[in-house]
């Protein structure tokens, strides 16, 4: 894993994850990502009573 850095395709800072495995030969999967703040509708707020 490795970032934030600029994205061109995104236009915003981004991560890369990345994973190399043997697959007739090494192989690497590359995955960019632009992270998103979580939803802020109240309910991550909000305590639970247990009866």
């Amino acid at each position: 894993m490795m970032g934030p850095h600029y994205s061109i395709a995104d236009d915003q800072d981004c991560y890369t994850a990345a994973i190399a495995f043997e697959c007739g030969g090494t192989r690497v999967l590359c995955v960019d990502f632009v992270p998103t703040p979580a939803p802020t509708d109240g309910r991550a707020n909000r305590r639970v009573h247990k009866r």
